[in-house]
């Protein structure tokens, strides 16, 4: 009797939790059928990414499409990424993840790495196959004040990382271009001017000699400089033939630091592109040809006058007006080549006075009238 009794009481825990949880599961269904059953879909956001380094840049400016759950997906340690938003480590991922492809994606660690860091806002210790390499970070143009795993990055921004040249007293500043595209004409000069800030995005001065290299798009070094820059950051640069060229810079800047001290350390090596176009052919005006005036002489015959003229050079030939009174209405009576010089004008009234001219023409360049010479017909 006593095991009947027992196995009686697990039969009806058993049937009440089976009530249970049957009643659950039409609540259930319903809290999922609220919430669309899947988490939100993650934010992606399109930025402009650059990486320099001592020498160049692992990558010159490219546009990358960055989803927020990218530093989840490959470093699940890290436990500092905020939810739905993209940082500047997703960034960086995916800007590995556009650099080395499929080798990332079989061991991500070896050429990007990230953890919580000390002051938990995110630390790299791995980037661009550069372990224990330290980075500065901008978001356009300035220092963020959190770690790459905390600073948020809006769609259009663009994201830049610089390799520290100097990891003793972190003396090393963000340098830029004023602008990020300069446009110029073969052999005309054109100004750029460097400009640079410090970790507290204050302004610091651009130490005069900074030089301006050209920059090898395929390889991402530089060459060798083609300009200097003054003591403000500008210098000027020439270009001869048309084409698109990339630049940047290697230079130092003064600052005011911490201590109040002057301090002066390398800037970040910038980049701009200059598209040089063609120099228009400015066509030199058209010589308007000229011919001289003819030089006539008349002699009068027997009811006939004969007008000569002198050769005009150029003239591809030669037209004779009459008139029957100096300032009347003149006709043209003869149009002759070059080869001939004079003409006679026939059937004229004896005793009476007649008036001729003469110009010379080329096509559609006509010389100015002779004097008119007058004389009276035999």
């Amino acid at each position: 009797m006593k095991m009947r009794r027992s196995r009686s009481k697990i039969t009806i825990a058993a049937l009440t939790a089976m009530t249970m949880v049957f009643t659950m599961i039409p609540g259930m269904a319903f809290a999922a059928e609220e919430t669309g059953g899947t988490e939100a879909e993650p934010k992606t956001v399109t930025v402009t990414f650059s990486g320099e380094t001592a020498d160049g840049f692992d990558m010159q400016p490219v546009t990358l499409e960055v989803a927020s759950d990218l530093t989840e997906q490959y470093y699940p340690d890290v436990t500092v990424e905020p939810k739905n938003e993209v940082t500047i480590s997703d960034v960086l991922v995916a800007a590995h993840m556009e650099k080395y492809g499929e080798a990332f994606e079989k061991n991500p660690a070896a050429y990007y790495n990230v953890e919580d860091g000390t002051y938990k806002t995110g630390f790299a210790l791995t980037q661009f196959e550069r372990t224990g390499s330290s980075y500065m970070y901008y978001v356009n143009s300035l220092a963020p004040q959190e770690g790459i795993c905390l600073t948020k990055v809006n769609d259009g921004d663009f994201v830049e990382t610089g390799l520290y040249h100097d990891t003793e007293t972190w003396s090393d500043v963000y340098g830029s271009f004023k602008s990020r595209e300069y446009t110029a004409k073969e052999g005309e000069a054109v100004s750029v001017d460097l400009m640079a800030v410090n970790s507290r995005n204050e302004a610091a001065a651009i130490d005069d000699g900074a030089k301006i290299m050209l920059l090898d798009t395929k390889t991402g070094k530089v060459t060798d400089p083609i300009a200097t820059a003054d003591k403000d950051g500008t210098a000027s640069l020439k270009f001869a033939k048309k084409g698109t060229y990339y630049i940047t810079a290697i230079g130092t800047a003064t600052y005011t630091g911490y201590t109040g001290a002057q301090v002066s350390g390398r800037f970040m090596m910038p980049y701009a592109k200059v598209t040089v176009a063609a120099k228009p052919v400015v066509k030199p005006a058209p010589v308007k040809k000229t011919l001289k005036t003819p030089v006539v002489t008349v002699k009068a015959g027997k009811k006939y006058a004969k007008i000569s003229w002198k050769k005009v050079a150029g003239a591809k030939g030669y037209q004779v007006y009459r008139a029957t009174s100096k300032n009347g209405t003149y006709k043209k009576i003869a149009t002759v080549s070059a080869k001939k010089l004079s003409v006679k004008a026939t059937k004229l009234k004896s005793g009476k006075k007649y008036y001729f001219k003469v110009r010379a023409y080329a096509n559609s360049v006509k010389s100015s009238y002779s004097k008119v010479k007058a004389v009276k017909i035999k």
